[in-house]
């Protein structure tokens, strides 16, 4: 029963992504104050339904969207996938450029957060993995994908992280970089759809009002 719900719940929330740039409150490159979310990895009723949704170019493998926005002290988002296919990991990254310098290589003020079997963060550069923790993380995502071999089909990442850690306060704007690495095929999904990873300069620009 409670999986139907949340698929239920889940169908709801992609309608209202598909409909949400009508409403000039929301999708204007703005990450909007909301209310705070249950921090479970289950999608509530009308929990995401004050976020700016993005949505990522369609591929063979997936349709997906991103929601975010923030409660004073956290950026929350949230990765919402449908039409998943078996046996393949579609991880959650993103990237900030918290002064929003748009430089053309990683700085000392870009951040990479991962999510997988465990959730991953770095500044500087990406890919740092000495920073991998499920337990006592300054920042938090749910659900994670099992350890070892077993699978886990997952279609919505909560994600939560504090501004103290990022350095940033309402009004300020910021860069942004969402991304989903999909495994084993190992390639990768851009929003913007022409953004690099590597070059902060082609990244979202986003206000925190």
């Amino acid at each position: 029963m409670r999986n139907m719900k949340h698929r239920l719940l889940t169908c709801i929330l992609i309608f209202t992504a598909i409909t949400c740039c009508n409403q000039k409150s929301i999708c204007q490159n703005k990450v909007h104050v909301g209310k705070s979310i249950v921090f479970d990895g289950i999608i509530e009723n009308k929990e995401w339904d004050d976020a700016s949704i993005f949505t990522f170019k369609q591929n063979e493998f997936l349709n997906a969207k991103v929601f975010i926005k923030h409660d004073n002290e956290n950026l929350l988002i949230l990765y919402l996938y449908n039409n998943l296919k078996d046996s393949t990991y579609y991880l959650p990254e993103f990237f900030i450029d918290t002064k929003l310098n748009k430089s053309k290589t990683w700085e000392e003020d870009d951040y990479w957060f991962h999510v997988s079997a465990q959730d991953c963060y770095s500044i500087g550069k990406r890919e740092e993995y000495s920073k991998c923790s499920t337990a006592d993380q300054i920042w938090k995502a749910t659900p994670n994908y099992p350890f070892g071999n077993e699978f886990k089909k997952i279609d919505a990442f909560e994600i939560s992280v504090p501004f103290e850690l990022l350095n940033i306060k309402s009004g300020q704007r910021i860069g942004i970089c969402f991304s989903i690495a999909i495994y084993p095929e190992k390639m990768r999904i851009n929003y913007p759809n022409n953004a690099n990873e590597d070059i902060p300069e082609t990244w979202l620009e986003l206000t925190i009002i």
